[in-house]
């Protein structure tokens, strides 16, 4: 009985992942937007994993928000590809000012919210705070 219950309480818990907040630094979720774009994943899956759910650090709500953003706007050509090569420099932008913590202002419920399916809306300030820091990537 006992066996069974905690069978039963495991996949509760993994139905309702996507509620549960977990923990990542800043520091921590650069590192696995830069693995992805530079694909040097830890593991296969290192990716799909970081993005599938809910942190407790808005900072990092924010970029992940910020990355599907930018793979709206460059999306895949082809099946095997995740995002058009074009929203790399962005996801290595949202990663620099990820861990140089410049994301943190921005990083409330406003914000989140506005990121809404078809039509987001990325608030000027921080989308020239993101071109800013593209400027060193483009020659």
């Amino acid at each position: 009985m006992s066996i069974k219950k905690s069978i039963l309480s495991r996949i509760s818990d993994w139905l309702t992942s996507r509620r549960k907040r977990y923990p990542i630094t800043n520091e921590e979720a650069a590192k696995i937007i830069r693995n992805f774009v530079n694909g040097t994943s830890t593991y296969d899956y290192e990716w799909d994993d970081f993005t599938c759910f809910i942190y407790e650090n808005p900072d990092v709500n924010l970029a992940l928000q910020l990355c599907w953003y930018f793979e709206g706007l460059y999306p895949a050509r082809h099946n095997r590809e995740y995002c058009g090569a074009e929203a790399f420099p962005y996801f290595i932008a949202v990663a620099d000012l990820l861990e140089a913590g410049q994301l943190h202002s921005f990083a409330n419920d406003e914000t989140l919210q506005s990121f809404k399916p078809k039509t987001p809306k990325v608030p000027e300030e921080l989308l020239q705070k993101i071109q800013e820091a593209l400027t060193p990537l483009n020659p």
